[in-house]
């Protein structure tokens, strides 16, 4: 079949002209692909052959792209904040359904239940907490926050500042529940309270005995010397036992305050012995103390003052309370847990039942020991206080007309 010349060289144009275009396509639609993944805002700098009339279209889709991932990214950050924030949260959190049934609780408020998975169970069979139930209901009848303060109803004795708000999810109303331990706080509150009771008790005996003086030396004994002079030193040694009283609540209450952070120091128990034996020895108490030493330093972890505070008031109760014709004792033993620092009287002794009662503030052994009116009745507040923050304990031994025996025990270790 013959074919025109003409038709063949249209043909062939058709195809070049074809050819062209898909390939200009194709180059376009690879720059175009390119461009948009890269960076779409070039689009109008760039010219294309095809995609011109595309460029609206590509803004709108992107523009859509851009919002979709905004929210995505902002349910990626409330993921992420309720998986690391709530979870990890140092308080009891638990989220409540109408039902008042736990959809969610956070890893603090799973150990305060024991260690068990409550969700899907009715938060007051799981949480025995006085109260609770009422603060739900008020904060979901007058619909807003609210706070309470709250007792757990068991033997643990804790109390709960408990924060409550109520907010909805998907039409349903769920409730927020913040439970903070202020157990530690509330014990403070009452221990503070009963030490200003006991502290203004103290004080009254002094104040009053000043005053009574005072108004005798301003009245009859104004003209007569030696009631003068009599008075003014019972009105001096008061005010001393006045001034001890202040310094030891106020060491007691700095004691208190850091009671909780263990000393990062070290000090030397040979070094602080040969100290206490140099203070105690000299004069006429020479003969009153007999001291038992290490030869060789021994090194423990604590605070060198605060642990010469604790001997020193530990001697001197033993030569104010347990005076004897043989001499007081004191001694170091060690082990491989512990350090021991002995300070043994042969006195009066103390009966069993005022023993746990020792250091506690203000308290007083009148039965088997000599009231002592220059005591404060807070040295042995302050040396528990003292060992308690060394990580150590104060031992009590002692039997009614032979003797007693305070033991220090400190940990053997060295930071």
């Amino acid at each position: 079949m013959f074919i025109h010349k003409e038709i063949i060289v249209v043909f062939i144009f058709l195809a070049a002209i074809t050819s062209f275009l898909l390939i200009r396509f194709f180059i376009d639609f690879k720059n175009f692909r390119d461009l948009l993944n890269s960076n779409p805002d070039n689009l109008e700098k760039k010219d294309f052959f095809f995609f011109l009339s595309f460029k609206p279209l590509v803004f709108s889709v992107t523009k859509i792209l851009n919002e979709k991932n905004d929210v995505i990214q902002t349910k990626n950050r409330s993921i992420f904040f309720f998986q690391n924030f709530f979870k990890d949260f140092p308080d009891p959190l638990l989220i409540i359904d109408s039902n008042n049934n736990i959809v969610e609780i956070n890893k603090e408020a799973t150990i305060l239940l024991g260690g068990e998975n409550y969700v899907e169970k009715n938060v007051l069979l799981a949480f025995p907490i006085y109260g609770l139930n009422d603060l739900i209901k008020k904060v979901r009848s007058e619909n807003q926050n609210h706070s309470s303060e709250l007792r757990v109803t068991d033997e643990k004795d804790i109390i709960f500042n408990a924060w409550a708000t109520v907010f909805k999810k998907q039409e349903q109303q769920l409730i927020f529940i913040r439970l903070y331990n202020i157990t530690s706080e509330k014990k403070f509150q009452i221990l503070q309270n009963e030490f200003v009771a006991n502290a203004s008790h103290e004080l009254r005996t002094p104040i009053s005995s000043i005053q009574g003086y005072c108004e005798t030396l301003l009245g009859v004994g104004k003209d007569d010397s030696k009631i003068r002079n009599k008075f003014l030193r019972i009105i001096q040694k008061e005010i001393y036992r006045m001034k001890a009283l202040v310094d030891d609540m106020l060491s007691l209450f700095k004691i208190e305050r850091f009671e909780h952070e263990i000393p990062e120091t070290n000090f030397d128990i040979k070094l602080l012995l040969d100290d206490l034996e140099q203070i105690f020895t000299s004069g006429k108490k020479k003969k009153l103390i007999k001291f038992t030493k290490p030869r060789i330093s021994i090194i423990a972890n604590g605070s060198y003052e605060e642990i010469r505070k604790v001997m020193t008031n530990l001697i001197e109760n033993a030569i104010l309370y347990g005076s004897s014709e043989k001499s007081i004792e004191v001694k170091y033993k060690s082990s491989e847990r512990h350090h021991e620092l002995q300070v043994k009287d042969f006195g009066q002794g103390i009966h069993s039942k005022d023993i746990p009662f020792l250091t506690n503030r203000f308290y007083r052994v009148s039965s088997t020991r000599n009231k002592n009116t220059n005591s404060t009745g807070l040295g042995l507040a302050i040396v528990k206080h003292i060992l308690k923050r060394h990580n150590a304990q104060l031992k009590v031994e002692s039997e009614v007309g032979k003797g007693s025996t305070f033991s220090v025990c400190m940990p053997n270790s060295v930071v």
